[in-house]
């Protein structure tokens, strides 16, 4: 993998990070549902707490004196966290031992990361001195974080401060996954008097994966890869050879290719799922909370 991390940034997986303050915990829950037959108290507290939120505009203006941060935090993502169960049960992160349904570290692409499961609540303790946050100021938040192949929905996550939903849009926290294509390989048989070795030395010389292969009755075949990127010498290839990269079907029609999940490190800030604000969200964080 090409990019560089901190040794002190560890993203969270499918789940969020951050952020920052004095006696503060920050958390990510996944999303609440209840059925009309099974209300619950925690169920009517999401939804007092839903009814009860402000939204953003309300939050930025309440909060207008307050001035935007300077300084850039850097939290491991990895450490002072404690998971609650969707039962209301605290796990301190050195008491995790099933960590098929709790958060649990997990590795990824060779970085060390804080898994968060679809149920329950990941929650950081952080410490303004050891931060060196001195005064309350508006931070953006931004994450790295690592959508492990599941469902194909995007991940939403619920964004808390000292247990409380600063605003109505930190509800719906989205975490894209990432797809691409799976398109098929296209192959030609070489013919008796030519060698395989000549067409696997001109693909290679302009940049198209290909390699050979051999059927039952021994014609030796070269076989293609989709290209990632295209250019006019793997255009011209695939024109004189009539190279298609799609399935088909009995009829011999050109499939839709499908698409698959492509699990990598993203980089993201927290920002409206809906688009009504073109720019992050800035969270007011204060070190003398309690």
């Amino acid at each position: 993998m090409g990019k560089k991390f901190s040794k002190r940034v560890v993203a969270l997986v499918l789940a969020l990070s951050f952020m920052i303050a004095g006696g503060t915990t920050v958390s990510a829950g996944a999303q609440s549902t209840a059925s009309n037959s099974s209300i619950t108290d925690k169920s009517i507290q999401d939804i007092k707490e839903q009814l009860n939120t402000q939204s953003y505009e309300d939050y930025i203006a309440a909060t207008s004196d307050v001035k935007k941060g300077t300084g850039t935090f850097v939290i491991d993502a990895t450490k002072n966290w404690s998971f609650v169960t969707s039962s209301g049960v605290v796990i301190p992160m050195d008491q995790v031992t099933d960590s098929s349904s709790v958060a649990h570290l997990e590795e990824y692409d060779g970085y060390e990361a804080l898994y968060s499961p679809a149920d329950g609540t990941v929650v950081w303790t952080l410490d303004a001195a050891e931060l060196g946050l001195t005064e309350a100021a508006k931070y953006s938040i931004s994450i790295e974080y690592y959508p492990v192949e599941g469902k194909p929905t995007s991940a939403e996550r619920v964004f808390r401060i000292n247990g409380e939903v600063p605003f109505g849009e930190a509800r719906n926290i989205t975490f894209s996954k990432v797809w691409r294509n799976l398109y098929a390989d296209s192959s030609f048989k070489v013919e008796k008097d030519k060698k395989a070795e000549d067409y696997l030395a001109a693909a290679k010389k302009i940049g198209i994966e290909a390699s050979t292969k051999t059927d039952e009755k021994g014609d030796v075949y070269i076989v293609y890869e989709m290209p990632e990127v295209w250019t006019s010498d793997i255009s011209n290839l695939t024109d004189e050879y009539s190279l298609h990269f799609f399935k088909t079907d009995i009829d011999n029609n050109e499939l839709r290719p499908t698409m698959v999940q492509t699990p990598e490190w993203r980089h993201c800030l927290i920002k409206d799922v809906e688009g009504y604000y073109s720019d992050a969200f800035e969270f007011v964080i204060s070190p003398d909370e309690d």
